[in-house]
């Protein structure tokens, strides 16, 4: 290589050594398809539509319907050699250790003090979301993966659209009876089928990121994504979410001023039109959005944004636990049993700490630091994918403050999405070598 930005690259990328010698770090390539891989990506496909329906799942275990597709799937992706087991290139090997890190800290303190049936099922599912989701997806083609990215917008659009006629069919107190306690909650706020209002927030978030992507890119016509895009506003408006408002605000202003130019004047008209129109037309904000988020934001005090104070004693609950808690946690899963409160804290960093000590914490930052990484070396190659990378990491970042265990796949799928972008094969043609998309700059 001809200078350090090249190999910086390199280090990145999954570098192929010919088309007769694929190497190591090479993406697989496939001869034709068969019916039953065209049923995998099917299945791929509802998957990532139904990803943030959390509560379409079996009462008893935390199994979705879009779990239930995305195994179907990956039993036949494997038995067709269709995966890629280096999906982050010579990045794999680190995400796999920080991985193993953070699983092996929360195994030995489950093991000294906590229950290993519960760390079987929560490192099972940190597997799927942090593993297995990856290696199906970078083995796919790029036009494959745009397509997911817009099933994803696609799939939250259809829940808000769903929910927001709930509330107009339905009272707080009786959509509960007929749906469930959490999709439309006693004080308003709209959960929807993702099961809490919160995690609506983060799912319509993290759609926005995608949104956004999809209209660079043009992956529907423009008309159809702003019916999208009013459709989610008004699912983050009745969610109440002082989180997810604060999350979509943040990454919109990111995507803007990261894409600049064009990009930041148009967007910005674009929502100074949206919020002309809304004033005009004269219809009210929510009344749970205008006492949960309103009336922190118009105050500035962060304290009346919904449950901050009781999140609040949690975390201070968990800084006391941490003190003794250096090499070895409580066990997976433990602090809801060892915690006065009897719940989880909210704050991913604290939990993992906590119930796994310095190594589990360690591997959580490695995760954390790779994804950031890979999405910052992608702004540099290929802006657009790069900044949807970035982006939706960062819904991310802003939802392990605020949540405890995140290995729900709606958590990481659409971080998953937008890191695949930049491994895939830009050409799906058969029998060709396909380096991935850090290599090719």
């Amino acid at each position: 290589m001809s200078s350090d930005p090249d190999k910086l690259e390199l280090f990145f990328a999954q570098e192929p050594s010919g088309t007769a010698d694929l190497g190591a770090y090479q993406n697989p390539v496939y001869h034709g398809r068969s019916f039953w891989l065209t049923i995998a990506t099917t299945l791929l496909t509802l998957a990532v539509f139904f990803t943030g329906y959390h509560e379409l799942r079996l009462s008893f275990i935390n199994l979705t319907l879009a779990d239930i597709c995305f195994l179907v799937a990956l039993v036949a992706f494997l038995s067709h050699g269709m995966i890629n087991t280096v999906p982050f290139g010579l990045m794999t090997p680190l995400w796999l250790a920080a991985l193993s890190l953070m699983l092996g800290g929360l195994f030995f303190s489950s093991l000294v003090y906590g229950d290993l049936s519960r760390w079987i099922v929560i490192a099972l599912q940190y597997l799927v979301a942090f593993f297995f989701i990856p290696i199906v997806l970078t083995a796919q083609s790029r036009a494959t993966v745009q397509r997911l990215a817009l099933i994803f917008v696609m799939g939250a659009t259809t829940m808000e659209a769903i929910g927001a006629l709930v509330t107009l069919l339905f009272t707080h107190n009786t959509a509960p009876g007929i749906l469930g306690a959490e999709f439309l909650t006693g004080n308003g706020r709209l959960g929807a089928f993702a099961g809490e209002a919160n995690w609506n927030g983060m799912l319509i978030s993290a759609a926005f990121t995608m949104l956004y992507y999809c209209l660079r890119e043009r992956l529907a016509p423009r008309w159809m994504l702003v019916i999208a895009g009013c459709i989610l506003a008004w699912g983050l408006l009745l969610t109440a979410s002082f989180t997810g408002f604060m999350a979509t605000t943040v990454v919109t202003a990111f995507t803007l001023l990261l894409l600049g130019g064009r990009y930041l004047m148009r967007g910005v008209i674009a929502i100074a039109v949206g919020i002309a129109i809304f004033v005009a037309s004269g219809a009210p904000l929510p009344a749970t959005f205008s006492k949960r988020v309103g009336g922190a934001i118009a105050s500035g005090d962060i304290s009346q944004a919904g449950t901050f104070l009781g999140r609040v004693e949690l975390i201070k609950e968990a800084w006391s636990i941490a003190e003794d808690t250096t090499l070895l946690g409580v066990g997976a899963d433990e602090f809801r049993n060892v915690s006065v409160m009897q719940q989880p804290v909210h704050n991913l960093y604290l939990l993992i700490y906590t119930e796994g000590g310095l190594p589990a914490f360690m591997g959580l930052l490695g995760l954390l630091g790779l994804m950031l990484g890979m999405a910052l070396q992608g702004i540099r190659i290929r802006r657009s994918e790069g900044v949807l990378a970035l982006t939706v990491i960062c819904v991310f970042l802003i939802y392990t403050t605020s949540s405890p265990h995140m290995y729900a796949r709606f958590f990481l799928m659409p971080s998953m999405l937008a890191l695949s972008l930049l491994f895939v094969r830009d050409d799906p043609q058969p029998g060709v070598a396909h380096p991935s998309l850090l290599a090719r700059h």
